[in-house]
């Protein structure tokens, strides 16, 4: 197995609607037959469009996905020992030929923070450290599509002490690719309170400063941050004490308006259910940010339902609502004689706001064996090692209306183990367009490894087919870093066994 790690970059707002399901039954029906004769359930009029293969060397190990604007696609790479200097970007036209390719930060106190693509140029944001004085200073280097340097790297901030350390700055690109936000901690001991929030433009002028200071005595985290229509939105978890004794972990959403200043709180349980780790997502046609999780009952670990609660980001205001699981589909996925222990076998994966208000919910359902051995070296030593089994299983995807009423449910089956790998080739990969819903998804099962492609249509009519044969393509897709680059255009990764890193795009016929 190559041992090539790639990560995605998704820009929020990457999501796409689907056909509004209509709530007569017998108008559904007729039109599930109009769409029969007009065209198959399975159309796979789909473009594939290669990179040309990468070998992967120690300069190329980890390979970073930006994502594409209008003059392509853009991905960069480090090496296995450093990953913040010597950084080699690739530019690629929307076609996946190769237009240019530039290493970057070759200068011994020059350390990367962060690239952000925008619309029209890279940034990347990068320190030169004095470690003799102590000090940090911030830069911002602009290159155009062809990775020339448009003007000279400019400086955003100078920091002394703790905060001159590389891991207390974040950078958060914005949902439109015009800005960015900078979000540097004080010092080691106040990583998550007291942040300074800076937001830049796409040319690297400071537009508003502000402080997050949360007051909340007990101990607490932030994760899951995004930079949306100029706030910054993050989930707070603390353990909330339970009489004497006992402690519950809960979640807050945490809303700062970087427009006025304004911070909200916005509770994530309520009297009798607490909620789990959440996704974040963002509609478009609602313009607003939605936090979508399991919830589960006081004193209960066992997922019960759907948990969704929408913050808008155009005006002051938020709602949530709980989606109990239909008997009907957990019947399918874990049958009439399912214990309560399967349910924590169930992962969110994926949340899709529907054209008419309704929700497209997509689950996967994934398990991890460890299994613990004994073996005698040839000199008669015991020594005891662990072996990770990795186990991932259907796909189930949830059609809800906007009343929260079941509209369809259906199961995609697939089963991929694999040993010691942390599951990096299994999961799928999920594209969003206005009248399908793509996964691809590596099939583990089989000696022959098939990338497989699954298309389902509005009316949760669909069927698989191989995409990717194994003898073509010596090798294995990476379908859970892939990501959706435009409506109807999606990249996946790749490692050719022989040939080494390739990315492919996949665009869907209009």
């Amino acid at each position: 197995m190559v041992n090539h790690l790639i990560t995605g970059q998704n820009q929020l707002g990457n999501t796409f609607k689907l056909w509004h399901i209509p709530s007569c039954y017998l108008c559904a029906m007729l039109r599930i037959l109009v769409l029969f004769h007009l065209f198959p359930v399975v159309a796979l009029g789909q473009e594939i469009l290669w990179s040309t293969p990468q070998k992967i060397t120690n300069s190329t190990y980890y390979t970073n996905i930006l994502g594409q604007n209008p003059d392509g696609v853009f991905y960069f790479q480090t090496s296995k020992n450093e990953r913040d200097r010597h950084i080699l970007v690739t530019a690629l036209r929307h076609d996946m030929k190769l237009r240019v390719r530039k290493e970057f930060l070759n200068g011994k106190d020059e350390y990367l923070e962060k690239i952000v693509l925008l619309n029209s140029k890279l940034t990347m944001l990068y320190t030169i450290r004095n470690r003799k004085d102590g000090i940090s200073q911030l830069f911002a280097k602009s290159l155009d599509m062809d990775l020339n340097e448009m003007v000279d790297d400019k400086p955003i901030l100078t920091t002394t002490g703790d905060a001159a350390r590389l891991d207390l700055l974040s950078v958060y690109p914005g949902r439109e690719r015009n800005s960015m936000l900078l979000v540097l901690a004080a010092n080691n001991d106040s990583l998550h309170n007291n942040l300074t929030l800076i937001v830049l433009d796409e040319n690297g002028q400071e537009t508003h400063r502000h402080k997050l200071s949360i007051g909340l005595d007990l101990p607490f985290t932030l994760s899951r941050q995004v930079f949306v229509d100029n706030r910054f939105i993050a989930v707070l978890n603390f353990e909330r004490k339970d009489g004497l004794l006992k402690k519950e972990p809960v979640k807050i959403l945490v809303e700062k308006d970087l427009n006025t200043g304004q911070m909200r709180l916005h509770e994530l349980w309520g009297p009798d259910f607490n909620t789990t780790y959440g996704l974040m997502n963002y509609d478009n046609q609602t313009n607003a940010l939605q936090f979508t999780a399991f919830y589960y009952a006081q004193d209960s670990t066992y997922p019960q339902g759907f948990y969704q609660y929408q913050v808008y980001t155009e005006k002051d205001s938020a709602k949530q609502r709980l989606l109990a699981f239909n008997p009907l589909f957990m019947n399918e996925l874990f049958g009439k004689a399912r214990s309560t222990n399967d349910l924590r076998s169930l992962y969110l994966m994926k949340a899709i706001k529907r054209s008419d208000g309704g929700d497209i919910l997509i689950c996967e359902r994934k398990e991890i064996d460890e299994q613990h051995l004994d073996d005698i070296s040839v000199y008669g030593v015991q020594h005891t090692y662990t072996r990770y089994y990795y186990y991932y299983y259907e796909i189930s995807i949830l059609s809800l209306s906007p009343d929260n009423s079941l509209e369809w449910h259906k199961m995609i089956k697939k089963e991929q183990i694999s040993l010691n790998d942390d599951g990096y080739y299994s999961s799928f990969g999920c594209q969003v367009t206005r009248d399908r819903l793509y996964f691809v998804y590596n099939d583990l099962t089989r000696k022959s490894s098939n990338v497989m492609l699954y298309e389902v249509n509005p009316y949760g009519q669909g069927e698989g087919n191989i995409f990717l044969k194994s003898a073509e393509l010596d090798g294995y897709a990476i379908p859970k870093e892939s990501i959706q680059v435009s409506d109807n255009e999606f990249l996946l990764p790749v490692v050719k066994l022989r040939e080494g890193f390739s990315l492919v795009k996949i665009r869907q016929a209009k």
